[in-house]
């Protein structure tokens, strides 16, 4: 009733190597191999030409409107805006309202902001003029820096990138020798990376800000290609290295990386066409739930907490949607096969 209750010896509960690795071959005789070298020149390429992507698209304006930070924000040099709205008088009305009069000039205005000169208090929600003289300051800014200046930012970048591109590498030779010996799916990974790169680099800026329409995307179909270990491994590193490359601070990393954990550890057998949106729907939820709790210790408004995860459940819904329309696709790409296809293909009306 109760079953056998004979202890099993420790060394029938093994489950790892089971042959000694005194036969495989050293790691540094492999990377020797031809075919090895090619798939690394692959990968580091793809690693070169997303570097090369991020320094032209130059240093990031990290500023939105209605956000606050816990530190001032000063002007990083001297600049001078040209104004062509020239101020006639104020008129302080009884409650304590200033009325401004303006008109338009042909005359410029210019107006200097000395280096040190506060923008934005601390804990004070930017503002669309403060947002205005943060864009002008930031475009001086990046007119101010020399040739060495970008070469030291893309030599940084390329060595921030190269040593996660590095970690990946090592994790598919060890874990996954399937795909390390694959060419067509190195290649596929590295499309699919260089591909969520750029739409997300594309689709950052305001007002848009829907960097994880491609992260997610990518997340889920990461996880029906491989295993949900390689995806959360891949996610995370493509989540770091578009954080340093737009400007992201840790709540973001924390943000994205909490929806896509979702969605990977939730995506397991896609049995009918719904569960891709049912998945995606449920990372958008994770997205809305740790853009509240981020914004509340960073001290954010209800509006701009509110608004943002509203419009990060929205992008991570759509990730879903998109990779419903495409999974076909995707399957002949990466060469698998899901169980809502295997069902297709099993019923006798389907046309082969």
């Amino acid at each position: 009733m109760f079953g056998s209750l004979k202890k099993v010896p420790r060394l029938l509960q093994w489950d790892g190597r089971v042959r000694s690795s005194r036969h495989e071959e050293p790691l540094l005789r492999q990377l020797a191999h031809t075919r090895t070298l090619v798939r690394l020149a692959i990968v580091w390429a793809t690693t070169g030409l997303i570097a090369a992507m991020a320094i032209w698209w130059g240093p990031p304006l990290r500023y939105r409107a209605g956000e606050t930070y816990p530190h001032d924000l000063r002007a990083r040099l001297d600049f001078t805006i040209i104004n062509h709205v020239e101020l006639i008088n104020q008129d302080r009305q009884p409650d304590g309202i200033i009325l401004e009069r303006a008109i338009r000039t042909e005359r410029p205005v210019f107006e200097r902001y000395p280096r040190g000169m506060l923008i934005v208090p601390r804990g004070e929600p930017i503002g669309e003029r403060q947002l205005d003289l943060l864009r002008e300051e930031h475009l001086a800014y990046v007119d101010s820096l020399t040739s060495r200046d970008f070469w030291y930012r893309g030599s940084a970048l390329f060595l921030i990138l190269s040593l996660l591109t590095s970690v990946v590498a090592m994790y598919v030779a060890r874990f996954q020798p399937g795909l390390a010996q694959s060419l067509p799916g190195i290649l596929g990974v590295c499309a699919l990376a260089l591909l969520t790169t750029s739409l997300g680099a594309a689709l950052s800026p305001p007002p848009w800000n829907g960097l994880l329409l491609p992260m997610t995307f990518t997340a889920m179909v990461l996880t029906l290609a491989f295993n949900p270990q390689f995806a959360l491994l891949m996610t995370f590193a493509l989540e770091l290295a578009l954080c340093v490359v737009l400007g992201y601070g840790l709540d973001h990393v924390i943000i994205h990386m909490g929806g896509m954990a979702v969605a990977i550890f939730s995506l397991r057998h896609v049995r009918t066409r719904t569960q891709i949106v049912q998945v995606a729907c449920s990372a958008g939820l994770a997205y809305f739930a740790t853009t509240v709790a981020t914004g509340l210790l960073s001290e954010q408004t209800w509006s701009l907490m509110l608004t943002d995860g509203f419009r990060r459940f929205l992008w991570g819904a759509l990730a879903g949607f998109i990779l419903t329309g495409l999974l076909p696709i995707v399957e002949r790409s990466f060469g698998f096969v899901t169980d809502i296809s295997l069902l297709e293909l099993a019923d006798g009306s389907h046309p082969l």
